[in-house]
């Protein structure tokens, strides 16, 4: 078997074919070779080099973009030879951070984030100052480029980053990356004064690239944000219809307590729009509680968000919410295929033996076939015995069930007798 060398091993193994007698050409020469990382590896990590040449090794390293290797040097060598050669790092590379070659700048700058955490005092407060300045002067074209995004840059360095990146949030520069970047650096005062100058915008200039800043605040979150995020999705007065669906998404995406209000109210209104009403149910199945009931009643008369508008009503109110479903709020004039009564009965399926007294309530709505259907068909699932006298009371019922079954109301009672008894 073929053992696999670590980077260490092979640096000893390559500097016994050294020697002492390398120069700086040579070391220069190595990034030429089809071995040369490893070689610049060796020299860079070994302390028997001057420093001085294994500050060219870690600079023949960079101009070969190998910044794993130099990293990983860096880690390796002896911790009292580290400080010379990230001094001359450091001086090299901010020269290229200023040049004009921007493939250079953008390697510059990843290098510079690379030893930021081998400096200290004013050396390191000179190289976030360049990283702040680099990555936000012309935030949108470069906070993606090289191996270090200006995320994690920023994220590195921490509070002396905040005041750029507040200002690039003010100035509207690609707002929901920098909303990203200063809810991670974890500063409150700094996330409520961004949530001030976006609601400030948007309430000044409301048609204007609203987007953006609605996606903004639900990157920032706090309770500013949620404030603002929750009466721009339940106003149906002056706020367009896609900033409330988008103020939804967000809402989502946040799923605080503090929303269920406005899930509510928006759940209740009829006149709300479709994909609105079905957000809001989205966000009552992850906030809501037994308050969001009687919103939950009214959902359940429109076709379209029946399915889980009556599953969260089970969630919520179980057994008693289930009774009253079957007994007042299933109207006789409901439009249902049987694919959709099956959808019901599953939901119901969880509330497991506490459901039976409600089903059987059910069976006994007068001139309400969809009422019975449903009822009928989850004691075929999950009914008892003492289900069975109840439905032999339907046994004679030969009403139709047109879409909602091929057969009547006393073939499907007789059926679920039949499954009972084999239970």
């Amino acid at each position: 078997m073929v053992r696999a060398w670590s980077r260490p091993v092979v640096a000893l193994v390559l500097l016994a074919g050294l020697g002492c007698t390398v120069d700086e050409a040579d070391v220069r020469s190595y990034s030429r070779r089809s071995n040369g990382r490893a070689k610049l590896f060796a020299v860079l990590t070994d302390p028997q080099y001057a420093l001085e040449l294994r500050s060219v090794a870690a600079q023949e390293l960079i101009g070969i973009n190998a910044l794993t290797d130099l990293e990983e040097g860096l880690k390796t060598m002896p911790e009292g030879d580290r400080p010379g050669v990230v001094e001359a790092v450091v001086a090299a590379q901010k020269k290229e951070l200023s040049g004009a070659n921007q493939q250079k700048q953008i390697r510059a700058k990843d290098v510079l984030y690379l030893v930021l955490p081998y400096l200290s005092g004013g050396a390191k407060e000179e190289v976030e100052n360049l990283l702040i300045r680099w990555t936000t002067e012309k935030f949108s074209l470069r906070f993606r480029f090289g191996k270090f995004g200006t995320e994690k840059i920023l994220d590195r360095i921490g509070e002396k980053a905040v005041p750029h990146v507040l200002a690039l949030l003010r100035a509207g520069k690609d707002t929901v990356h920098v909303a990203r970047i200063l809810k991670g650096l974890d500063n409150p005062e700094a996330v409520a004064s961004a949530a001030d100058a976006l609601i400030e915008s948007l309430e000044t200039k409301v048609m204007e690239n609203s987007e953006p800043k609605i996606l903004a605040l639900g990157e920032l979150g706090g309770a500013k944000s949620l404030a603002y995020l929750n009466t721009l999705a339940a106003n149906n007065k002056t706020a367009g219809a896609w900033d409330r669906l988008k103020a939804m998404d967000e809402l989502l995406k946040l799923s605080d307590k503090s929303s269920q209000e406005t899930a509510v109210s928006i759940v209740s209104d009829r006149d709300a729009q479709f994909d609105l009403r079905r957000k809001a149910l989205d966000l009552l199945g992850r906030v809501g509680d037994r308050d969001a009931l009687p919103a939950l009643f009214v959902a359940v008369g429109d076709a379209d968000l029946r399915g889980p508008a009556w599953e969260l009503t089970l969630r919520f109110g179980g057994a008693d919410a289930l009774r009253r479903l079957l007994t007042k709020e299933v109207k006789a004039d409901w439009k249902m295929d049987k694919a959709g009564i099956d959808t019901l009965v599953r939901a119901m399926a969880k509330l497991g033996p506490s459901a039976e007294p409600a089903l059987v309530a059910g069976l006994k709505v007068r001139k309400n076939l969809p009422a019975r259907l449903i009822s009928i068909r989850g004691l075929a699932q999950q009914g008892t015995r003492d289900a069975i006298s109840a439905l032999q009371d339907l046994m004679d019922d030969d009403t139709t069930l047109g879409e909602m079954g091929t057969s009547s109301v006393g073939i499907e009672a007789t059926t679920a007798i039949n499954k009972i008894s084999r239970r």
